[in-house]
């Protein structure tokens, strides 16, 4: 997966990197494997908020994952920009496992749906 970073008035040092590196490869094993030709894209986004009216440093992240099938996005806002991180990686993994219960839900409505067809004709 590609990840993009853009960072707005935080510092993004090293550990910063490879700590967001590690919270996204955790959502991309979560994924699935990819098909063929199959290429995600992840853009990453992090900062000071500074419209927030709460008080003291409030951090925000906020990321967006494409793939071909479906795109995934989510905000998270914290004291700490790893807080933030964080959440981010919670939001993010909840409508992942969302969607993927949603596509099973679907193949188990189908079996039902033919198992029905199949004992009504073949009677």
């Amino acid at each position: 997966m590609k990840i993009k970073i853009l960072s707005k008035g935080v510092e993004l040092d090293r550990e910063l990197e490879q700590y967001i590196k590690t919270k996204i490869d955790f959502l991309e094993s979560k994924l699935g494997l990819a098909r063929k030709n199959e290429e995600r894209v992840c853009n990453f986004r992090m900062g000071r908020d500074t419209k927030s009216k709460k008080k003291g440093n409030i951090y925000f992240a906020e990321a967006s994952i494409e793939t071909p099938r479906k795109n995934f996005g989510a905000r998270a806002e914290a004291d700490s920009i790893q807080m933030a991180i964080d959440e981010l990686k919670d939001e993010l993994y909840k409508k992942i496992r969302r969607y993927k219960r949603k596509k099973e839900a679907i193949l188990r409505r189908r079996g039902r749906i033919g198992k029905r067809f199949l004992r009504i004709f073949v009677k």
